[in-house]
Formats: structure tokens, C-alpha cells, sequence
């Protein structure tokens, strides 16, 4: 079983796009659906750039590690936004976590903080 949970920000931004950038906000939702389907089949992220944890400050990947995330993942999305999601287990459902959804800067807002 596989679910997607965001973080309240991402989440935020996710509603927003739905009624002001439908065109983003279906794109939005295909990469999810895509993301999901390849947890279903492989158990294990088949869309997405790995991010390297020593690109993040030290107190963002400790506050990563001490939510259980142990990797991140970055989806390039159209008009230079960007998806980042992390992967955690509960029993037998594996959860994707959308940690961010904005633009470049806050992309890069998110790992430099």
C-alpha cells in the first residue's frame, strides 16, 4: 500500500496551483500518480533525482534524519518549480512525504535553511 502526505507548505501550494495554474497543477498530479504507481510495482522511487544529503545545510539534514527520512528525491516540474519528496515506512504502507513544492527559490530556500 502507498500513500502521499505533504507537509502543510507543500500542501498549501498544492491547493493554490489547483485553482490559479491548472497547467502546473496537472502536471503536478501526473508526477504523483506516476511516483505512486512505480512505489506499487517496485517499492522503491522510480521518478525524481536523488539529492545528495551534504547539498542541505547541517540543520536541515538533522532535522531530516530525526523524521526518519534518510534520502530525498527532487522532480523537476515546468516553469522552474520543483517537487521534493522523502520516503518512510509504517508496517506495510510506504508513505511519500512532498516536503516542498515551489519555485527555485524555494527550492533553494528549503535546503540551504
Amino acid at each position: 500500500m502507498v500513500s502521499i502526505h505533504f507537509d502543510k507548505d507543500a500542501l498549501e501550494e498544492y491547493r493554490r496551483i489547483e485553482k490559479e495554474n491548472k497547467k502546473l497543477f496537472l502536471v503536478v498530479d501526473r508526477k504523483l500518480n506516476e511516483l505512486k504507481a512505480g512505489l506499487e510495482k517496485d517499492g522503491r522511487p522510480t521518478i525524481g533525482e536523488i539529492i545528495q544529503m551534504k547539498e542541505l545545510s547541517a540543520k536541515r539534514r538533522k532535522f531530516l534524519l530525526r523524521c526518519g527520512f534518510r534520502a530525498l528525491w527532487k522532480i523537476d516540474l515546468p516553469e522552474g518549480w520543483r517537487m521534493v519528496y522523502s520516503l518512510t515506512n509504517e508496517g506495510i504502507e510506504i508513505i511519500a512525504f512532498v516536503l516542498v513544492l515551489g519555485d527555485h527559490k524555494e527550492y533553494e530556500r528549503y535546503l540551504n535553511s
